[in-house]
């Protein structure tokens, strides 16, 4: 028999984030290198739907490092250049918060993979080289303003180009009303302008070991013979770690479990699919998607029947099918995790667990908490981007400004959040 041709399948990646994303085309960032936006293409694919749309959403509207320019001031008008001024100092705090996070960045994969690698051929989880990361950073770079202030001396910025109280006063446009997130209609599984943030809904506590079999928390919709072959198969991928830290016979295992539970063949069929929650769909190819992980992790072969529900799982939520056996960022990290209950609210490191594992390894469970945690802090960049755009449609200056600052602020907070848990990794691998 001939040889299939070969096919190149991407890995998880943080490149699936919309985080970054969002933020560049919000802002006018752009990508010179057509490689890059093609790997970005293939990426997006792998996105929640939901995600997907709010970037499609963003990309459509103006970004604001255009409205700016569009507004420069013609003449010689003091007023006019510095109310002009302000805007441009704001945004281009933005655009120098964006790259430090950038360089946080480059930083982390400097440590953590190109210098262990010692081989020069190091690529990320995606399967992409990291020259596009310099050549990313160069394009925000670019993406600074000219100040209005190089063409009127008389105008002068603060050393860190802050906008001070008494220059947001001096704009004139009016004040609109601050956007606020809507709380009356029922919230989808992946929510942009939900509290948390870039990340679905989370698995609900469970009160203890025995309510493990349902943390991924089916919906009571989910037929009665359905949750019962999933409720086993969950708790199959809760003895993973066992089986994959010590390259065992997971394959064998997870194919004779499968092997008797024909109820759930009906989940190849599109409309029993599509009588399901989207989030019981969600949560079943996160599953099956793991379990067929750990099939070729340990060096076996994916069971037929899986294989099947990960392509019909896959299709129904607009995933990639030909990589459909392999979780990505979604599965990975965004819809895998719950808080415990003894916490404060929030969703920090301290208080996520991560459900779905391979190793239960402390490097796996930090690695994606901290990307947990990261992606429920974007619940503030989103309401600051929906800020920014309803204030460029009502021509509020001071609400454009507001949003930058708040954008500025997010990032601020973020690279002080990642230089933390990174240093404190550091202190306790070694």
């Amino acid at each position: 028999d001939k040889c299939p041709e070969p096919r190149r399948l991407s890995g998880p990646s943080g490149a699936m984030s919309t985080l970054l994303p969002c933020l560049d085309a919000a802002l006018g960032i752009k990508m010179s290198s057509d490689k890059l936006q093609q790997f970005i293409k293939t990426y997006e694919k792998s996105m929640p739907a939901s995600h997907r749309a709010f970037l499609t959403e963003i990309r459509k509207s103006k970004p604001i490092r255009e409205r700016i320019r569009q507004m420069r001031p013609a003449g010689s008008g003091e007023a006019g250049f510095e109310q002009h001024g302000v805007l441009e100092r704001s945004f281009n705090s933005v655009i120098a918060r964006v790259l430090d996070f950038r360089w946080q960045h480059w930083g982390f994969v400097q440590t953590f993979i190109i210098r262990p690698s010692r081989n020069g051929r190091a690529e990320g989880t995606g399967g992409s080289g990291f020259d596009f990361l310099q050549a990313h950073i160069t394009d925000t770079e670019n993406a600074r303003l000219l100040s209005s202030s190089e063409h009127h001396p008389s105008l002068t910025c603060t050393p860190s180009g802050a906008v001070t109280p008494d220059q947001l006063s001096t704009l004139e446009s009016p004040v609109d009303e601050p956007v606020s997130r809507q709380s009356t209609r029922a919230r989808a599984f992946y929510d942009v302008d939900g509290p948390f943030g870039l990340l679905s809904e989370p698995m609900p506590t469970p009160g203890s070991l025995a309510s493990m079999t349902n943390i991924l928390g089916w919906s009571p919709a989910v037929p009665v013979q359905f949750k019962g072959g999933l409720q086993r198969l969950t708790r199959l991928a809760m003895r993973m770690p066992g089986f994959c830290a010590n390259d065992g016979p997971f394959a064998q295992v997870c194919a004779t479990a499968l092997a008797d539970m024909h109820t759930l063949d009906a989940v190849t069929d599109e409309q029993v699919l599509n009588s399901l929650a989207r989030s019981d769909r969600e949560r079943a190819y996160s599953l099956m998607a793991h379990l067929a992980a750990g099939c070729t992790g340990t060096g076996g072969s994916i069971p037929p029947r899986l294989e099947r529900y990960c392509q019909a799982l896959a299709k129904s939520l607009g995933r990639p099918q030909a990589s459909c056996t392999i979780p990505q960022f979604p599965e990975l990290v965004l819809s895998n995790w719950y808080v415990t209950e003894d916490g404060d609210g929030s969703v920090g490191p301290n208080h996520v667990h991560v459900a779905l594992r391979f190793l239960a390894c402390v490097d796996e469970d930090w690695y994606r908490r901290i990307h947990i945690s990261l992606h429920a802090r974007a619940a503030q960049l989103m309401l600051a981007i929906r800020q920014g755009q309803h204030a460029m449609g009502a021509q509020s200056d001071q609400g454009v400004i507001r949003s930058l600052q708040d954008v500025t602020a997010w990032l601020l907070d973020c690279c002080k959040f990642l230089d933390a848990e990174f240093d404190s990794k550091d202190s306790q691998s070694e």
